[in-house]
């Protein structure tokens, strides 16, 4: 977890092998947990200077029992901490053998600045990520979705995918903005699309896109509520093409709503929205109860958390 002017020591990769956790006595086995210092891993010449540490985040398997995706934030020696989320060179690292005596890192994103939030598609065809080609010097910024084959191809590269279409502003957008929060929101909804929040003009938007859609670059398409006007529209989880947000405003109390993604022939992105909860009619809470949690705990029962939180339950 990234945060303003945080200190950072050290930063290691641990990875727990479920299946090797009990031998055949019974015992915890020797191979279930590795522990990784994430600086070691990078090749040789990464750092300029070599007092200089990467922070690893963001690991994911790569399809495999063996490989790790991550990606590593270079910090400088001076100082310890992380002066922003977003605005350090970080790139895109694939471990492919997690139990290798001196394992090493493949560099996927050498023509980035920052390469981060990888996410594998289910059926482990795609690698979607973001990206900035350029540095920056801020804390927000406009990031690029970029996506490549996987395993990745020699000759494939990478493909970027701009605009953004917002059809109730009727423009295009060529830009993804955003904080981490927002990029960190990347999610695929299913096998060929993804879903994601952004910044449009001060308010958050969820937004899809289909690669498997026949026009070229397939096109990007903001969520929009039937009968919601102005407010902020966030992803909160999604899970083989169920999805759940929540929508705020200053004119209305906070809802929880549900989209189930449709087929579109041809491809595209079409989506049924149905309310899940309103707090419009939930009891007002004592001044002395902090709102949020008065809203998690009338909505602990709901459909909407459960679907969120447990796979056994559809979720």
């Amino acid at each position: 977890v990234l945060g303003e002017a945080i200190g950072v020591a050290g930063s290691v990769l641990v990875v727990w092998n479920w299946a090797a956790q009990v031998d055949g006595s019974g015992e915890v086995g020797s191979k279930s947990l590795r522990v990784m210092d994430a600086s070691e891993l990078l090749a040789d010449g990464t750092f300029e200077d070599a007092e200089a540490m990467a922070v690893a985040v963001q690991p994911t398997f790569d399809g495999t029992e063996r490989g790790l995706l991550f990606s590593a934030i270079l910090l400088p020696a001076r100082g310890g901490g992380l002066y922003a989320c977003l605005n350090r060179r970080t790139l895109l690292l694939h471990l492919p053998d997690i139990e290798a005596e001196l394992p090493k890192t493949e560099l996927l994103t050498p023509d980035c600045f920052v390469a981060n939030f990888a996410r594998l598609s289910p059926d482990g065809s795609t690698l979607a990520f973001v990206a900035s080609p350029e540095a920056f010097a801020s804390h927000a910024s406009t990031m690029q979705l970029r996506t490549m084959d996987w395993p990745p191809r020699t000759e494939g590269g990478t493909k970027t995918f701009v605009p953004t279409r917002d059809d109730a502003l009727g423009e295009q957008l060529p830009f993804w903005h955003g904080f981490h929060d927002e990029y960190a929101s990347l999610t695929w909804i299913s096998p060929s699309a993804l879903a994601f929040n952004a910044l449009v003009y001060g308010q958050v938007g969820v937004f899809a896109v289909d690669l498997g859609a026949s026009s070229a670059p397939p096109a990007t398409y903001r969520l929009k509520l039937p009968e919601r006007g102005e407010g902020s529209l966030k992803l909160l989880a999604a899970y083989d093409g169920t999805l759940v947000l929540t929508h705020t405003s200053y004119t209305s109390p906070p809802q929880l709503w549900h989209a189930e993604l449709t087929p579109v022939e041809g491809g595209g992105c079409s989506f049924d929205y149905s309310i899940l909860a309103d707090t419009a009619s939930l009891p007002a809470p004592r001044r002395s109860c902090h709102e949020r949690q008065h809203v998690l705990k009338v909505l602990a029962e709901t459909r909407a958390l459960k679907l969120a939180l447990s796979e056994e339950e559809g979720g």
